[in-house]
């Protein structure tokens, strides 16, 4: 089955879903507040919920710390079962609103438009 992360990242939070297939196994909902404190809070299918203070350099490095999450509560055997990371795009225009591959192009166009939403 394939397994993969969708990344949802915004001004001052950085939202991770890991899925198997169709079916969401973990969300991860890193959040910078507004007194420069940031917190991380996990949630899985079973609705186990835990909220924990964290460091900004985990929150800098918020997707490494998903991965090495997962790995090391068994959830994955080794970084080669993940099989791709999905990132959600705010861009204006056209070429956005499929789904492609991220390649030079795709990068270069995405820097032309980057002052429109940055």
């Amino acid at each position: 089955m394939t397994k993969f992360i969708v990344v949802n990242s915004g001004s001052t939070s950085k939202k991770y879903g890991f899925y198997e297939g169709d079916k969401l196994l973990l969300s991860f909902h890193f959040e910078k507040e507004q007194n420069d404190e940031f917190i991380l809070n996990v949630k899985n299918e079973d609705d186990f919920s835990q909220s924990i203070k964290i460091d900004q350099e985990i929150y800098n490095d918020a997707f490494d710390y998903l991965v090495n999450y997962l790995l090391e509560n068994k959830i994955l055997q080794n970084q080669d079962e993940l099989d791709a990371a999905v990132f959600r795009v705010v861009a204006p225009g056209t070429y956005f609103t499929e789904d492609r591959e991220i390649d030079a192009d795709f990068l270069d166009r995405l820097n032309e438009i980057h002052h429109q939403a940055p």
